[in-house]
């Protein structure tokens, strides 16, 4: 089963699913930065810990770099973050209000230096 968490829908109950009706439980998709600079890193701990126990709960992942084609009026890949809450509720002309805020930019900012690697981005300075 291929599964996509949210809310109340995480590795716990990925587990319980399995160890109910036996699946294989594919879950999308692992990114490194999206919640926080290493949070993907206590994703691959607890799946090796549920591997180990021989349950197949295993995320999606790939070794090539994943990217994101979206424009800035929808903002999908950001969204999860709580300072593009009023951004996702504007319409149009709200949004570029909002953009061009100078409270919002500041509060951005640090979400950008978080979600872009340095590796990403050669000669620029964060």
């Amino acid at each position: 089963m291929q599964v996509t968490a949210g809310k109340g829908f995480w590795l716990d109950e990925y587990e319980d699913l399995t160890r109910k009706y036996g699946m294989t439980i594919s879950w999308t998709a692992m990114l490194a930065g999206m919640a926080s600079p290493d949070a993907h890193v206590a994703q691959q701990q607890r799946s090796r810990e549920l591997a180990e126990q021989g349950l197949a709960i295993v995320p999606q992942v790939t070794p090539r770099p994943l990217c994101f084609e979206f424009q800035f009026k929808e903002p999908f890949p950001f969204e999860a973050l709580a300072v593009f809450k009023p951004i996702s509720s504007s319409d149009f002309a709200g949004k570029k209000v909002l953009y061009g805020d100078g409270e919002f930019r500041t509060a951005v900012k640090p979400k950008w230096t978080m979600c872009d690697p340095p590796s990403a981005s050669p000669g620029r300075t964060h």
